[in-house]
């Protein structure tokens, strides 16, 4: 316990020296689409970014999670994991780069230059990476993830980014913060599920001049941001006759920038399968969710993404160590000079930090034979979470902020439709977070106090 207050004072130099050094060196990064193949829905990223190496990492449900963010003024969102997901970490385990969930829900991130998050309000709080983490955590669909995205805030270490979600369905969405405000397209507002470097609107404008979209240009073929959404939305639309995963990374090989190209990625959302291959490693791999024992006392399990055979590697992944993590992270900020190594030991240590929440096993009802008529209807059901149906349904606004379906903007805790406002963020399983247990704005210090207090006591116990 002594080692606490070293670790709340270093928390927030560890993530100014992230802001300052993480930054990418080139802005025209990454590449993502949805296309159909097979008669399935398929989502394909091209993970453009100076370093390639990683982790992918299988994250189970059950884990009790704090939000680690910057400001000093920030409630960080609390949350326990609902669905397992794999996902992508090249910055530490549960700061994911993109993943996919148990639901079929797929997000991945983009650089957007001109992005602006909102600024300090009482919503909880994720940084930009652990964005991804939540809303893979918490949500099964596209809708669902709009709906609850606006009840949290993008509390930033660095990056300017946005964001592609598709599910199962086939449902896309971009979500992008502009001028400080949360701006989402999908459905009749998104005539290609595609996403690159420019916003979403100034993409469309660009794309409706080509052949296929109601222009009589031909298809470009630079590696620009907005010619390459013209040139991936083209060709999604025609490999409905290939074949999985190869139609896929048939798109990626277009839209490729060379070794500046790190990861290409290809999920199966309907399966829950993904397939990925690496610069470094061109051999295909493929995983699948339903190989993991999705419990969280099975814990995470982790796979070299440089993992050099291809085929089924589900045998290949070996179970979570903070020496792991730790060894990724010291790699990924190794350009940062004079950090100590007892600041990047406490962020390798924070997946360790997250306890394990067992599901709450109800009795099964007895029926009671002697009971008047209308006796139980008083009696609100209870899920295997614990939580109450009633609840849970009102964690989430039960309509869209106006405009929110076509692509207008989502104001956070300011929308009418957000009556319950931050207090309803998903939490404990699900279930609705009651003003009595909202976290308030002064939280924060117990908040890393108890994050402190975790990893020591378990870097204590590992000695």
């Amino acid at each position: 316990m002594r080692h606490s207050p070293k670790a709340i004072a270093y928390l927030v130099p560890f993530l100014t020296a992230l802001a300052t050094h993480a930054g990418p060196s080139d802005a025209t990064a990454c590449t993502g689409f949805r296309t159909g193949v097979e008669g399935r829905f398929i989502m394909g990223k091209s993970y453009d970014w100076d370093i390639g190496w990683a982790l992918v990492v299988f994250n189970p449900i059950g884990l009790e999670k704090i939000a680690l963010t910057l400001g000093g003024q920030d409630t960080p969102a609390t949350w326990t994991s609902q669905h397992a997901s794999i996902t992508f970490d090249q910055y530490g385990c549960e700061m994911p780069n993109g993943g996919l969930n148990d639901a079929g829900l797929a997000i991945e991130l983009m650089i957007l230059g001109q992005t602006q998050y909102p600024p300090s309000d009482d919503r909880p709080a994720v940084n930009e990476l652990q964005f991804i983490q939540y809303c893979l955590d918490n949500f099964g669909s596209v809708d669902e993830m709009i709906e609850g995205a606006a009840l949290i805030r993008i509390s930033p270490v660095h990056a300017k980014v946005h964001y592609l979600a598709c599910d199962s369905t086939g449902i896309c969405a971009s979500f992008e913060f502009l001028g400080g405000q949360m701006v989402v397209a999908t459905k009749d507002s998104m005539p290609a599920a595609t996403l690159t470097n420019s916003t979403y609107a100034d993409s469309v404008e660009y794309l409706g001049q080509f052949v296929g979209f109601g222009g009589d240009l031909a298809i470009p073929q630079t590696t620009s941001s907005l010619d390459r959404f013209v040139r991936a939305s083209s060709l999604s639309v025609e490999t409905a006759d290939g074949e999985i995963p190869t139609a896929a990374f048939s798109i990626l090989d277009s839209v490729s920038q060379g070794d500046f190209s790190q990861w290409n990625i290809v999920y199966d959302l309907e399966e829950r399968t993904i397939h990925f291959r690496t610069y470094t490693s061109p051999a295909r791999k493929v995983i699948r969710l339903d190989q993991f024992n999705p419990g969280c006392d099975s814990g995470r399990w982790i796979l070299d993404i440089d993992h050099s055979e291809a085929g089924d590697a589900r045998s290949a992944f070996v179970p979570y160590t903070k020496e792991a993590n730790a060894a990724l992270i010291d790699k990924s900020l190794s350009t940062i000079q004079g950090l100590p190594d007892y600041v990047k030991a406490v962020l390798a240590l924070y997946p360790d930090s997250l306890e394990c929440v067992p599901p709450v096993v109800q009795p099964e009802a007895q029926p009671d034979t002697d009971a008047p008529d209308g006796a139980g209807d008083d009696l609100v059901a209870v899920d295997d979470m614990g939580c109450s149906p009633e609840a849970d349904s009102d964690a989430l606004p039960a309509d869209l902020p106006p405009g929110a379906a076509d692509g207008q903007l989502l104001d956070g805790p300011a929308s009418e439709s957000s009556t319950d406002g931050p207090d309803s963020v998903p939490s404990k399983g699900g279930c609705s977070a009651g003003a009595s247990s909202a976290a308030p704005s002064g939280w924060l210090g117990f908040v890393l106090l108890l994050l402190a207090y975790r990893i020591c006591r378990r870097f204590a116990q590992s000695r």
